[in-house]
C-alpha cells in the first residue's frame, strides 16, 4: 500500500505475479503502470476513502509504508490470520519545526500515534504480534538543506516561502550559527498484527 515509485517494493524480491501494490498519487500511479504492471504486477489505484479495490481474503500479507489505510478494508482484504505490517509517521513529525517557520501555526488533532492504533486494531480482532514507537532528533547543518526541506513537503510547512517567511528563517539561521544545527523532531511507529478474524 502507498507504493510511490516502487523502490521499496524492488527490494523485496517477491515474485511479480503473485505481488499486488496500491497508490493514490496518480503520477505515481500511472509510472507504476508502466514500470510494474508490464511486469506482472497488478497496479490498483486508491482513492481517498481508502477503499481497496481486490476481492475478500485475497492476501496472506499487506505491507504499508507511510500510507493512510482503514483497518476494516485491510481485514477485509486479508486472509484469516494474514499479517499486517505498517510503519507510519506520527502526529508530532515536523511540529516543532513547522511551529517556528510558518506563522501561526496551529495543529488541532493528534490523533495518529501508535497506541490508538493498536487499540483500533485490537477491537477489530487484530493479534498485535510488535510494536514500536520512537521520537527522532532530525538535525540542518545549513540553510540551503532546511530550505530544500520545507519546500519538499508542503503539506507540512502549508504556504511556505523564503520570501513569506523571511524573518522565521533568520531565527533558523541564528539558532545554526549558535548551536551549528537547527533542530526538529520526527515521530515514527512500527507494528505487525494477525488478522483473527
Amino acid at each position: 500500500m502507498g507504493t510511490g515509485g516502487g523502490d521499496l517494493l524492488a527490494t523485496f524480491s517477491h515474485p511479480y505475479e503473485n505481488t499486488s501494490v496500491t497508490e493514490g498519487y496518480l503520477k505515481n500511479y500511472r509510472l507504476l503502470q508502466k514500470t510494474l504492471q508490464t511486469k506482472g504486477v497488478d497496479v490498483q489505484f486508491v482513492n481517498e476513502q481508502d477503499e481497496l479495490n481486490f476481492s475478500d481474503d485475497s492476501f496472506d500479507i499487506v505491507i504499508n509504508s507511510h500510507e493512510s489505510f482503514s483497518i476494516s478494508e485491510v481485514q477485509r482484504v486479508l486472509k484469516p490470520k494474514g499479517i499486517f505490517i505498517s510503519q507510519q509517521v506520527g502526529d508530532f513529525k515536523g511540529v516543532n519545526l513547522a511551529s517556528r517557520v510558518i506563522r501561526k501555526y496551529k495543529k488541532d488533532v493528534f490523533d495518529f500515534h501508535l497506541a490508538l492504533i493498536i487499540e483500533e486494531l485490537e477491537k477489530n480482532n487484530f493479534e498485535i504480534l510488535f510494536q514500536n514507537e520512537i521520537y527522532l532528533k532530525q538535525e540542518f547543518y545549513d540553510m540551503d538543506g532546511l530550505i530544500y526541506y520545507l519546500r519538499t513537503i508542503p503539506w507540512e510547512f502549508p504556504d511556505f516561502s523564503v520570501e513569506n517567511n523571511f524573518k522565521e528563517l533568520l531565527s533558523l539561521h541564528e539558532e545554526l550559527e549558535r548551536n551549528g544545527n537547527i533542530f526538529n523532531l520526527q515521530h515514527r511507529f512500527i507494528f505487525v498484527c494477525r488478522n483473527m478474524k
